[in-house]
């Protein structure tokens, strides 16, 4: 994605299974962060530095959006054991579109884009 492209629609299942529509954003800058595996280390890292920054965040009108392709469970777990206050989306089978799938999810690449809705 190019700097203040739009991101394309999308709809996962949240940790709780949820589905969760990314145009139900709408108007609103989200943050979205791709990491390849929750309770990894450097994911584990990457997502305690979004909760530890998430008042700052959430001050400044954005919303956070953690996506992997581990499963809803497996994302309860992880937001559960490192009391993570954001929604975490779970690509199990891998449903988001080729323009912000671009992480190899098997692979450590984590990226995070901040995208107009």
């Amino acid at each position: 994605m190019d700097v203040n492209e739009k991101a394309p629609e999308f709809t996962l299942p949240d940790e709780n299974g949820e589905p969760v529509t990314l145009s139900s954003f709408k108007g609103k800058p989200v943050v979205l962060f791709f990491y390849p595996r929750a309770n990894t280390p450097g994911c584990t890292i990457e997502a305690c530095g979004f909760r530890d920054q998430y008042g700052k965040l959430i001050r400044a009108g954005l919303t956070v959006l953690g996506i992997s392709p581990d499963t809803s469970k497996a994302q309860k777990k992880f937001q559960e054991k490192y009391q993570l206050p954001y929604t975490l989306l779970a690509d199990a089978c891998r449903r988001r579109p080729p323009q912000i799938a671009r992480a190899d999810i098997r692979s450590s690449f984590r990226y995070t884009e901040m995208v107009p809705v």
